[in-house]
């Protein structure tokens, strides 16, 4: 196939030529922003994360941080990414809801931000938010399930991965 040059032309019939270099463009929209300006993840991070009621985080001795936190700030909303990764020190009995982890006003959602993760065979539960009043992870150890369990173990680990959008 033989090589074609191709011009872009406008309504009069002028040809355009293509910029390669964006300050030379006219009457560009002022809300625009090039690929090395695009706001990036913060790291993860446990600064204001409170542990509660025994709850602590599962880290195997490592000193790492599993049950943390990251954001990315776009301006006008915050794209907010929790981890968690928990275990209690002590044993939950069935049908008892355990605060275990309160969230720092930083990644505060602007509405409520609600689900349940299902733990594992022993049919516990996460509540993962209170909504804008108060930011914390609660623990539910139901009477669901295949276990005949009537607690929790200590020491069992317990996880959960969420992503949300926020505007305060």
């Amino acid at each position: 196939m033989a090589d074609k040059d191709v011009y872009l032309k406008n309504d009069s019939g002028d040809t355009l030529l293509p910029a390669s270099d964006w300050n030379i463009l006219q009457n560009k929209p002022s809300n625009l922003v090039t690929s090395n300006m695009m706001p990036t993840a913060t790291g993860w991070m446990t600064d204001g994360i409170a542990f509660e009621n025994g709850a602590y985080d599962w880290d195997h001795g490592t000193a790492g941080a599993n049950t943390c936190y990251r954001y990315v700030d776009f301006g006008s909303f915050k794209l907010v990414e929790l981890n968690v990764h928990i275990a209690f020190n002590k044993t939950i009995p069935k049908g008892q809801e355990i605060l275990a982890v309160q969230w720092p006003d930083i990644i505060k959602p602007d509405t409520r931000v609600h689900s349940w993760y299902f733990a594992g065979e022993n049919a516990t539960y996460f509540d993962d938010w209170d909504g804008p009043s108060g930011h914390n992870v609660w623990v539910y150890f139901g009477n669901a399930g295949t276990s005949d369990t009537n607690t929790l173990y200590a020491n069992a680990e317990l996880s959960m991965h969420k992503t949300y959008i926020t505007t305060a």
